[in-house]
């Protein structure tokens, strides 16, 4: 009670009549946890994540919610669940006797899946034409239990595969390189007609055909920028910035059915970018590294004329 009486004192006055009774409030006067239109904002999470990192213990899964976890396990020592469950908040004073309850049946849930996937697990790990991901002991131990948790024969792996396409959508969906390249790929040949014409760089040095991009980083900016807000969170700022983003992004991609390879050409890095089903992958008329002197082309050189290759007709 005296560490209760002390902070009433240091109180600030509440913003807001209804939060008068509070002992607790923000140093601006408001109370922790705020409802609004947009859901509840956690003033305690942010100012706990703070306080983490001046004291250099900050790291991820560390959360305000994990201390009042570690909170309520020491306290159960006390045998008090009443008073436990008054300190802890809960709105219902008997949510601590249902988990207390509900303890040997948690434990007797786990220890029968765990027997269960145990006995499956070998037959699991014998099956030919199963596709494991890149965590295949987490995805074998998990199917092989399946029977223990109430799930069908290869419920697990559909849904944790479905909810990998939706994490990799949501990552392109929210990457403004990502929907950029896939407008700027598929609309390829208009955009580079047009920026031939207002001569913007060196464009027109990349090979560019429906579908599909051949070229730079510093090529690849240039019709990116398109319809872009260049202040926006995440867009690159330069070459260097988009080829790394590019390589942050291949692997989403790629499960989205693209075709995004990195090659040297020119002494210089290469990207090239198609989409699927679009024209092949396969490098075609495309040089791969070259070091003849005919390849002065796309620095600005003079273009060869024994062994150029031919080129394409424009289209219309």
């Amino acid at each position: 009670m005296t560490a209760v009486t002390e902070a009433l004192k240091a109180r600030p006055k509440a913003k807001e009549r209804a939060d008068a009774g509070l002992v607790f409030l923000t140093a601006r006067g408001r109370r922790w946890v705020r409802e609004s239109a947009n859901g509840f904002t956690q003033g305690v999470s942010v100012a706990f994540a703070r306080l983490a990192k001046a004291v250099e213990v900050h790291r991820p899964g560390v959360y305000f919610y994990s201390l009042r976890h570690t909170f309520r396990t020491v306290a159960d020592a006390s045998r008090d669940p009443v008073a436990v469950d008054l300190v802890m908040g809960h709105a219902d004073h008997t949510m601590g006797a249902v988990y207390e309850a509900a303890r040997p049946l948690l434990l007797g849930a786990v220890l029968d899946a765990v027997a269960c996937a145990l006995r499956r697990l070998p037959e699991v790990q014998a099956r030919p034409a199963v596709s494991w991901p890149r965590m295949a002991d987490f995805a074998q131990w998990a199917t092989a239990a399946e029977p223990a948790l109430g799930l069908a024969d290869g419920e697990f792996m559909r849904a944790y595969e479905q909810n990998r396409a939706e994490a990799n959508a949501y990552t392109l969906e929210t990457a403004p390189v990502a929907v950029a390249v896939a407008v700027a790929v598929a609309v390829a040949v208009a955009l580079k007609e047009l920026l031939g014409r207002a001569n913007c760089g060196n464009w027109a040095n990349s090979r560019v055909t429906p579908g599909r991009f051949d070229g730079t980083a510093s090529q690849l900016l240039v019709p990116l920028g398109v319809g872009q807000d260049p202040r926006q969170k995440g867009w690159p700022g330069n070459a260097r910035a988009l080829a790394s983003a590019l390589a942050r992004l291949a692997p989403n991609l790629r499960a989205a059915g693209w075709s995004v390879e990195q090659y040297r050409k020119d002494n210089q890095k290469w990207w090239r970018i198609a989409a699927q089903g679009v024209l092949p992958v396969t490098p075609d008329k495309t040089p791969e590294p070259s070091t003849s002197p005919q390849s002065s082309k796309s620095s600005g050189g003079p273009a060869p004329t024994a062994s150029k290759p031919k080129p394409k007709p424009k289209a219309g």
